[in-house]
This record gives C-alpha cells, sequence and structure tokens, in this order.
C-alpha cells in the first residue's frame, strides 16, 4: 500500500483522466483533442476556445476548397476551349435556348412540339455549319439518332431558302454563337 498514496496514485490518476498538465503557463492539453491547448479557466471558456479553434480549422479548409474548385474550373475551361463538338455545341446550345426561352433539358426531352422541336433543329443546323460536327456526335450529344439530326438540319436548311424573318433570326444566332466560340478561344 506504499505506492498508492504517493507518486504511483498521482501517476495512475493523471493517465486516467482525460486532461493531461503540460505546466507551461496553465494551460492544459485535452487527450481527446489532439493534443491542442486548453485553458485551465471553467468548462464554457474551454468550449469557446474548442469552438474557435475548429472554426479556424473549417475555414482554413473551405478557403482550400474554394482554391481547388477555382483550379479545376481553369483546367475544366482549358480542356473545353478548341474546337471540341461538346464544347461548340454547348456554347449553340445556349444561344438557343436563350432565343429560344427554352431550357437544355427541354431542348434534349423528347417532346414533338414545334416550341421544342424547332430550336433543337437549329441547334443541329449551327452546329453542322459552324463547327461541321457530324450527325452522329450532334445525336449522342442530343440523345437523339443520327437521322433525326439529318432531318432536322435539312428542314431548317429549307426553311431558311422560304422563310426570311426566321432566316434572319438563325443568321442572328449563328454570328452571336460564332463570335462567342471565337472569344473563348482567343481568352
Amino acid at each position: 500500500m506504499l505506492g498508492l498514496d504517493g507518486p504511483l496514485n498521482k501517476m495512475r490518476k493523471t493517465i486516467e483522466h482525460p486532461v493531461r498538465a503540460t505546466g507551461a503557463h496553465g494551460i492544459r492539453t485535452p487527450k481527446a483533442n489532439g493534443g491542442l491547448p486548453m485553458p485551465t479557466g471553467s468548462a464554457d471558456s474551454f468550449n469557446i476556445d474548442a469552438e474557435l479553434e475548429a472554426l479556424k480549422q473549417r475555414k482554413a479548409k473551405l478557403k482550400r476548397l474554394i482554391q481547388l474548385r477555382e483550379e479545376i474550373g481553369t483546367l475544366e475551361k482549358g480542356a473545353m476551349t478548341g474546337t471540341g463538338a461538346k464544347w461548340a455545341m454547348n456554347i449553340i446550345a445556349e444561344e438557343v435556348c436563350a432565343k429560344f426561352n427554352l431550357s437544355f433539358e427541354m431542348l434534349t426531352a423528347n417532346s414533338r412540339e414545334e416550341s421544342v422541336c424547332t430550336p433543337r433543329r437549329v441547334a443541329f443546323y449551327l452546329g453542322r455549319e459552324l463547327k461541321q460536327i457530324p450527325y452522329a456526335q450532334i445525336g449522342r450529344i442530343f440523345h437523339k439518332e443520327h437521322g433525326t439530326v439529318l432531318h432536322g438540319f435539312r428542314h431548317i436548311r429549307e426553311r431558311i431558302e422560304t422563310d426570311k424573318q426566321f432566316a434572319a433570326v438563325v443568321i442572328k444566332l449563328k454570328t452571336i454563337c460564332a463570335e462567342k466560340m471565337e472569344n473563348s478561344v482567343n481568352k
């Protein structure tokens, strides 16, 4: 029983206690918190300090996440610039959707409504006219058969020849898309 009341007992209490004393300036280091400093004050001050430390660590992680997202965006933008079919059709689809007040989902939907078919066919036409994208590749982007794309291209080409007002809309879209493609390549 000699050792239980002496230094051995103090050492046992230190090991079993969740906080080990560092002895430096009254600051203790919690075992369960990875060795982060903990003030010797009340439990409330420890909670505040621990929360502050956790928030600082979270802030640093979020800053790193933002930085990584920016780097990924730059890399993706670099991968999409050039003459790729998806890149070109993305620009064309954005402009066609804006002009005809449609979403991309509606543009690629299985709809035979004229308000959806005409803009979709215009996108097919512009893809062929601006970048000579193969019918099959346009079809894959829009989830359509190459024959559907070919039919849409021909339909718009014939309508441009007979409907001058519609032709003006398509020509304006073609000019806008060509300028956007040129500007994004030169950036």
